[in-house]
C-alpha cells in the first residue's frame, strides 16, 4: 500500500486485510495528519508539511496516528513500580509490555495482589531502544513480553489470563488456541533464560536500560508487616524454649513417676 514503509513495527495486519484495504482507497497522502479545520463551509485536512486537502462533506475523519510516537522533549525516567511497592507506574521509559494497555492490565493485578516488587520482571526504555535500533524493536519487545508474562503467570490466580480481554487469542475459538496454550505452559519456564539472555545482550549491544529494575527492591508494607508477624512468632517460640530450657536444669525432675532416694537404710 505504501512501498515507503519497510517497518511495521508492532502492526497486526494480513496481507489479506492489506489487499482489501487497498482496494477500497481512492487517495494515498504519504504525509503526517495534524488537524481538521473548518474554513469558508468546508473542511480541510491540515497536514504536517504544510500542505491542505478538502473533504467532502459528511466525511469521517478517524485519526490513528500517534500510538507509539513519543515527545520531542525529554521524557523522564521512573521505575515502574517504586522501591516501597506503593507507587505503579505505566510509561515508555520503564515498560515491561509491549503497549501500555497490557502494562497496565497486568501492573495493576500485581499491586493489588501484593507481588508487585517482589517478581524480578525485565523493564526495557521503549523510547531510547526505538530511536536506537527501530528495526530490532519489535523482536525485542516480543522478548520481552514472554519473559515477563512467563514469570507473572507463576505469580497470579488463573483467572486473571482467563478474563484478559485484551488477549487477541481470543478472537478464535478454544480449539485453534489450544496447541499455542499447552506449547506455553510446557516450555515457558525453560525459554525463560533463553529470553534473558537476549535481552542482556540488547541491553549491551545498544547501550540501554534492559534488565530488572537497578534500585534494591524493598519488600512491599504487606509484605514487611507479614515478614514482622512470622519474626515476632519465631523469637516468642524462641524465648518460650529458652526459658523451658533453663527451668528444666534448675529443677528436679518430676516426671508423675515419684523419685527414689538412696539412704544408709537402704531405698526409700
Amino acid at each position: 500500500m505504501t512501498p515507503q514503509a519497510d517497518n511495521f513495527v508492532l502492526g497486526v495486519l494480513s496481507e489479506a486485510e492489506n489487499r482489501t484495504i487497498a482496494g477500497g482507497l481512492n487517495d494515498v497522502v504519504m504525509d503526517y495528519f495534524e488537524d481538521a479545520v473548518d474554513r469558508n463551509g468546508t473542511t480541510e485536512l491540515v497536514f504536517r508539511s504544510g500542505s491542505t486537502k478538502t473533504i467532502e462533506p459528511g466525511s469521517w475523519v478517524v485519526n490513528c496516528t500517534g500510538y507509539v510516537k513519543f515527545p520531542d522533549d525529554e521524557y523522564p525516567y521512573e521505575p515502574y513500580v517504586s522501591p516501597s511497592g506503593a507507587v505503579a507506574s505505566i510509561n515508555v521509559r520503564s515498560a515491561i509490555m509491549h503497549l501500555p494497555a497490557f502494562m497496565g492490565y497486568f501492573l495493576g493485578h500485581l499491586m493489588l495482589l501484593d507481588k508487585l516488587n517482589d517478581i524480578p520482571l525485565y523493564e526495557i526504555d521503549w523510547k531510547d531502544l526505538r530511536q536506537k535500533a527501530p528495526v530490532a524493536l519489535p523482536y525485542v519487545l516480543f522478548a520481552l513480553v514472554q519473559h515477563n508474562i512467563s514469570l507473572i503467570y507463576d505469580n497470579v490466580p488463573g483467572r486473571v489470563f482467563n478474563e484478559n480481554g485484551l488477549d487477541f487469542d481470543k478472537w478464535y475459538p478454544l480449539p485453534r488456541r489450544l496447541p499455542g496454550l499447552m506449547r506455553f505452559m510446557l516450555t515457558h519456564r525453560r525459554e525463560r533464560e533463553r529470553q534473558r539472555r537476549v535481552l542482556d545482550t540488547v541491553r549491551e549491544r545498544f547501550d540501554i536500560r534492559c534488565g530488572p529494575l537497578s534500585h534494591e527492591q524493598a519488600p512491599s508494607p504487606t509484605t514487611q508487616l507479614r515478614h514482622a508477624a512470622v519474626y515476632e512468632s519465631l523469637t516468642t517460640l524462641a524465648t518460650r524454649a529458652a526459658n523451658l530450657a533453663s527451668s528444666s536444669s534448675a529443677a528436679p525432675s518430676n516426671s508423675g513417676l515419684g523419685s527414689t532416694t538412696i539412704s544408709d537404710d537402704g531405698l526409700t
